[in-house]
């Protein structure tokens, strides 16, 4: 062959000779094996011995950063070895170079996205390992669901206590055109059992399936769901009552005054909002209602509340007072009456005065 002819199997295994190299130079993880890969990037994700970080994230970071250099092959270099043919091997390195480098830069921006991938999968799966060390150091067992209806059933009072005093606010339904009426807290149905009576209209939704179950499989209209998305869906002025006995102490602040802002919405000009809860100026039902439910978030003083209707807007804001204390527990008064007297009744209205309240307000 002569001199100056290119020999294109040497050419060849030159440059393959040269990737070889360039290969060891990169290091082993980007020939290895999946496994040996694996390894090696678990190994880059990890802080360096040497390293002091000052936080994990900025740990966390360097080590992406050693990650995204490894991902990218450094440039081979554009001479050769050979005397006579190296201004043609630098010449059809460049051409190869020219012709590869959208693929190799391709390439690199795909191991640089599929790093990126690796680390926020790796972020959250230390996330889920650390939520699971936790659960393990309690002791591994799940946590037992709270029965809201079982415990209701007991501790709230019969069917028949309920209809008795949410019967106490039908006067302000006194017909159809009162409704309809919307039941936050529905549970069971009662008071929209009652509506049904008296010829309102009215549909209720509740968390609890099994609450809701038993009303639907008593005909009445029970949703399943959410307070707020309910009341996102009914269209605006659209309702004559909104009710919720006994939930506003199971909200936050912001969620109770967005209730009260969508309740305002929600109601049509001289609609009507009750809202029930536990009367904590009765200092008894710190000993009794407040406290013997343990989904009771906050409480919510009379007063508080009262305030806090009359800043959504609504007028003729109205308490009423319901759940007398047994005569057996309140003091007795003193027969000869007097100082005596007086005093007693003056511990009775704040030690015994009624379990609950409610805000009668309209829109």
């Amino acid at each position: 062959m002569a001199d100056d002819a290119v020999d294109i199997e040497a050419l060849i295994a030159e440059i393959r000779e040269e990737a070889r190299a360039l290969r060891a130079r990169a290091g082993p993880g980007n020939v290895a094996p999946f496994g040996d890969r694996a390894a090696r990037l678990r190994a880059l994700a990890q802080p360096l011995a040497s390293e002091v970080a000052p936080s994990a994230a900025a740990a966390s970071d360097r080590a992406l950063e050693r990650m995204r250099a490894s991902a990218d092959l450094p440039s081979a270099p554009l001479d050769s070895h050979r005397a006579l043919l190296g201004h043609t091997v630098a010449l059809m390195k460049r051409i190869l170079r020219r012709v590869l480098s959208p693929f190799f830069d391709q390439q690199a921006r795909f191991n640089v996205a599929g790093i990126d991938a690796l680390a926020n999968l790796a972020r959250r799966l230390d996330t889920l390992e650390d939520a699971l060390a936790r659960h393990r150091a309690t002791g591994g067992d799940p946590e037992p669901c709270f029965d809201y209806a079982a415990f209701e059933a007991i501790f709230r009072g019969s069917r028949e206590s309920l209809r008795a005093a949410q019967a106490s606010y039908l006067d302000l339904f006194p017909d159809a055109a009162s409704g309809p009426v919307l039941d936050l807290g529905c549970g069971p149905g009662v008071f929209l059992e009652l509506l049904r009576e008296s010829g309102v209209p009215g549909f209720g939704v509740d968390r609890c399936n099994p609450a809701t179950t038993q009303a639907a499989l008593a005909g009445l209209d029970v949703r399943t769901g959410d307070f707020f998305e309910t009341l996102d869906h009914c269209p605006a002025q659209s309702l004559g009552g909104i009710v919720a006995f006994q939930v506003v102490e199971h909200l936050s602040l912001p969620a109770l005054q967005r209730l009260l802002r969508l309740a305002r919405q929600r109601l049509r000009p001289g609609g009507v909002l009750v809202l029930e809860s536990v009367n904590l100026a009765s200092l008894i039902t710190h000993a009794r209602g407040w406290t013997i439910d343990p989904t009771h978030a906050q409480p919510v003083h009379p007063l508080t509340l009262r305030f806090l209707v009359e800043q959504a807007g609504f007028s003729t804001i109205e308490l009423r007072y319901s759940g007398a204390v047994e005569a057996e527990t309140r003091l007795e008064p003193d027969p000869a009456g007097g100082a005596a007297a007086r005093n007693v009744e003056r511990l009775n209205r704040i030690v015994f005065g009624p379990q609950d309240y409610a805000i009668v307000a309209r829109a």
